[in-house]
């Protein structure tokens, strides 16, 4: 979603992107894509299942795609060090630009032991095949670059960047959502993000537990799907809350969901940015995070950070002093383009990345 917006948003009589994707399936981007001028390469015709044949097969297909055609630069997004690895085949290809860009700190699914180790040792081996670093952070940086590479000058921090206009807080929408899901009236929590151990919902579920062992008018709304979305519904029946959850699979519109919300949690186990909590107070939405997520998603005076070190009840507890009903909702995504997280800045700062080594390698 992020490439598509900064794509959306840059000048595309001076810059067009191609897309390599590792899935043969339709996106329902697929067409707005299209319908810009972008091009879809899938880079294998069937994803392989077991992740060592995944990554062979898609860099192949790389290959074959940048032989096929000429670039000027190669950017590839990516949370781990695969990225690094796609960026050695593109220079041995020939590709004069390469530039890896960290968006987080992920490594999900089945295989963690591998994955983790062919991580390391990707990372080790590659980590000169880029010619330009980015990420969207420092503490995402860390998780992939040395720091002989983020000391230097071919690295940059680029915020990822929202739509702020977008996340705008409705009172109207608020109201229909909140009688949708049959929560007029109630104290909303919501979390939105995939459902995995890294997202770590089910601290939240203990949360939940806590906050009706007091007050019987929380809810929470779960928005997400993932591994372990039936996991955390088995959770929510063991603890007797299921009936105080809304369950909300993966949505194309989280910010029709963020309105009916009046606390933000992301309690996460780690995080490379946190681009959900930027979402969350463009809405006015007061949000808590944990001390997983960097400080650079501190952007307004709605966010707090609580140590996970200190419990279910300690976060139920913090959360039970806030005033949920005077947070500011309306006008708050103002302070996204005063912070620098407006996805025109975000995409006017990658142009001029694109810009000036198009310029560089053509002068030479």
């Amino acid at each position: 979603m992020l490439v598509y917006n900064i794509y959306q948003h840059i000048d595309r009589d001076k810059v067009q992107f191609d897309f390599a994707v590792n899935t043969a399936e339709r996106e329902y981007l697929d067409e707005k894509i299209e319908s810009l001028g972008g091009r879809i390469f899938p880079l294998a015709k069937r994803e392989p299942r077991l992740f060592p044949l995944k990554l062979i097969k898609t860099t192949l297909g790389l290959k074959k795609l940048l032989k096929q055609n000429r670039y000027d630069i190669v950017h590839i997004h990516c949370s781990n060090g695969q990225g690094l690895y796609y960026s050695n085949a593109a220079r041995e290809c020939g590709v004069k630009n390469v530039i890896v860009h960290i968006h987080g700190r992920n490594i999900a699914g089945n295989n963690l032991r591998l994955k983790n180790a062919v991580h390391r040792y990707l990372c080790r081996r590659y980590m000169k095949a880029p010619t330009e670093y980015l990420a969207c952070s420092v503490d995402a940086a860390e998780w992939i670059y040395d720091r002989e590479i983020i000391n230097g000058k071919h690295f940059e921090v680029i915020k990822n960047g929202i739509a702020s206009e977008r996340f705008r807080f409705s009172d109207s929408i608020r109201e229909k959502v909140l009688s949708k899901l049959g929560l007029s009236g109630m104290k909303t929590l919501i979390t939105v993000g995939r459902c995995d151990v890294q997202k770590n919902q089910r601290f939240i579920l203990e949360i939940l537990e806590k906050l009706l062992s007091k007050d019987d008018s929380y809810r929470l709304i779960l928005v997400g799907k993932g591994p372990l979305e039936n996991e955390l519904r088995s959770t929510a029946k063991q603890k007797g809350i299921y009936d105080k959850t809304v369950f909300v699979r993966q949505t194309r519109y989280p910010e029709y969901y963020l309105n009916a919300g009046d606390c933000f949690l992301l309690p996460s186990l780690g995080e490379g940015f946190g681009i959900a909590a930027i979402e969350a107070q463009a809405n006015g939405l007061n949000t808590v995070i944990s001390d997983m997520v960097p400080d650079e998603v501190m952007i307004s005076p709605l966010i707090i950070k609580l140590p996970l070190s200190a419990g279910a009840e300690y976060w139920a507890e913090r959360i039970r002093a806030m005033d949920l009903d005077t947070a500011p909702r309306s006008g708050m995504n103002k302070c996204i383009e005063e912070s620098g997280f407006e996805i025109q800045q975000t995409a006017d700062k990658l142009q001029s990345i694109y810009m000036r080594l198009v310029s560089k390698r053509s002068s030479k």
